[in-house]
C-alpha cells in the first residue's frame, strides 16, 4: 500500500510537469491561426432574447424578440454565444438577430382632458379663448405639461380647437417619438372602423389592419403625401390569449409613402453582425466581406493605367479580367495588388470610416484560375493597408 501511494504521487507530479511544459510550449508558439476555415453561423432564438435579462419576463427583448440597436447587440450578443459556438482563437462568427425599433412601440398611454387652468397657463389667445389654434400650440402645451414623458408615450388628448373662430371639441393622440418631440398620430375612430369594413371598433387581424389602413391613408387621410413621408397610426388590436379573456390593445403602426403607396415600416428587421473570438472572448468584428465583380477589375485597370511600373500587369488584367499572381512580368505583387484595392474600395465605398476592415475575395491566376483572399483596413491617411493581426 505504501508503495502504491508513492507511485500515485510520482504520477501526479509527472502529470503536473507535463502540463507545465505544455503551457510553456503554447506560450512559445504564440498565437496559433484558427483551424476554422469558414465562418461559424448562429441565429438567435426566442430563448436567447429571454435570457438577455433573466430577471424579467416582460422586458422588451422578450416581448419583441429582438434587440433595439446595433450598439446594444454588440454589447449583449457575446454573452449569448459564448457557450453556443466553438471557442477557437481567431474564429469568426456571423450572428443573425432581429432588430426592433423602440420608436414603433407604445410604452404607455395616458388620457387627458385640457382644463380651463391649462388654457390659462398658456397665456395669450389660448388663455383668452380657451382653445388651441395650431398644432404647434398643442405641442408646446404637451412639452410643458408632461416633462417626464419618455419615447413611446402616447397622450390621448381632449381639447378645444379653433375651427373658423369656433371652439370645437376634439380628441387626438400624440406620440413622443425618437426625436423626443410630440407628433400627432392618425388614431382610428369608430366611424373609421365602419368605413374599413369592421363590425366593431377594432381589428382582430393585424395583416388586414395594415392593408386596409394603408389604402385609407392614400384615398382619404393623406392623399397628397410626398415620397418619404412618414405617418404614425394607432388602432385597437383585439385578441384572446390562450386561456385568458379578450384584450383590446392600442397598437402603433408607422407607414412610409414610397411615391405610390403607403407601406408599413417593419417593427423588426433581420440583421447580421460579425464577431471574432479573441483572447478568450467574443468581440465585435466590423469586417466587410467583398468579392470583386467584373466592373471592379475594369476599374482597377483604368485607375492604374498611368502607373508606369504596372504597364504589363494592367494590360494582362484588361485582357483576362483577373490578377496574375505568377512570377513573370505580368505578375501582380502584394504591393501592386494593394494599389488596385485602393482604387476599387475608394470608388465603391467613398464613405468608409478609418479602421474599417475589408475581407476581399478576388480572381487570380496561379497556373490555373482560382481565388485569393486579402484583408485590408483604412488607415488614418484614408489609404488601405494590409491588416496585421
Amino acid at each position: 500500500m505504501k508503495n502504491l501511494k508513492y507511485l500515485l504521487l510520482s504520477l501526479s507530479i509527472g502529470l503536473l510537469s507535463c502540463e507545465s511544459e505544455l503551457e510553456k510550449t503554447y506560450d512559445e508558439l504564440g498565437n496559433i491561426p484558427s483551424p476554422i476555415k469558414t465562418d461559424l453561423k448562429y441565429t438567435l432564438v426566442d430563448a436567447d432574447y429571454a435570457a438577455i435579462d433573466p430577471t424579467s419576463k416582460t422586458d422588451d427583448y422578450e416581448k419583441y424578440k429582438g434587440i433595439p440597436s446595433e450598439e446594444d447587440a454588440i454589447a449583449k450578443i457575446p454573452a449569448i454565444i459564448l457557450n453556443k459556438l466553438v471557442r477557437v482563437e481567431g474564429a469568426i462568427a456571423a450572428v443573425n438577430f432581429n432588430m426592433y425599433r423602440p420608436t414603433a412601440t407604445i410604452t404607455a398611454t395616458t388620457t387627458y382632458e385640457v382644463s380651463d387652468d391649462d388654457y390659462a397657463s398658456q397665456g395669450g389667445n389660448i388663455a383668452r379663448f380657451k382653445n388651441f389654434s395650431t398644432e404647434a400650440d398643442i405641442v408646446r402645451f404637451l412639452k410643458a405639461k408632461f416633462p417626464a414623458a419618455v419615447k413611446g408615450n402616447v397622450i390621448k388628448l381632449s381639447y378645444n380647437y379653433n375651427v373658423s373662430s369656433v371652439a370645437t371639441p376634439m380628441t387626438k393622440s400624440f406620440l413622443l417619438n425618437s426625436s423626443l418631440t410630440w407628433e400627432s398620430t392618425f388614431t382610428l375612430s369608430a366611424a373609421n372602423y365602419t368605413t374599413l369594413g369592421q363590425s366593431f371598433a377594432n381589428f382582430s387581424d393585424k395583416a388586414v389592419a395594415e392593408k386596409r389602413i394603408a389604402i385609407y391613408l392614400k384615398s382619404t387621410e393623406k392623399p397628397f403625401a410626398n415620397a418619404g413621408d412618414i405617418q404614425s397610426v394607432i388602432y385597437v388590436y383585439s385578441y384572446v390569449p390562450t386561456g385568458g379573456s379578450r384584450i383590446n390593445e392600442d397598437t402603433l403602426l408607422q407607414y412610409q409613402y414610397d411615391g405610390n403607396e403607403w407601406k408599413v415600416i417593419p417593427l423588426t428587421t433581420p440583421q447580421t453582425l460579425n464577431f471574432k473570438f479573441k483572447n478568450g472572448v467574443w468581440v465585435s468584428n466590423n469586417i466587410i466581406k467583398y468579392t470583386f465583380v467584373a466592373a471592379d477589375y475594369t476599374a482597377a485597370a483604368t485607375g492604374l493605367a498611368s502607373e508606369t511600373t504596372l504597364v504589363n500587369q494592367v494590360a494582362n488584367l484588361t485582357s483576362f479580367g483577373n490578377f496574375s499572381r505568377t512570377s513573370g512580368t505580368t505578375g501582380w505583387s502584394d504591393d501592386a495588388m494593394l494599389k488596385a484595392f485602393n482604387v476599387v474600395l475608394k470608388k465603391n465605398f467613398p464613405d468608409a470610416q478609418v479602421d474599417q476592415e475589408f475581407l476581399l475575395t478576388v480572381n487570380v491566376y496561379r497556373g490555373s484560375s482560382t481565388t485569393e483572399n486579402f484583408t485590408v483596413v483604412l488607415d488614418t491617411n484614408k489609404n488601405y493597408i494590409y491588416l496585421k493581426e
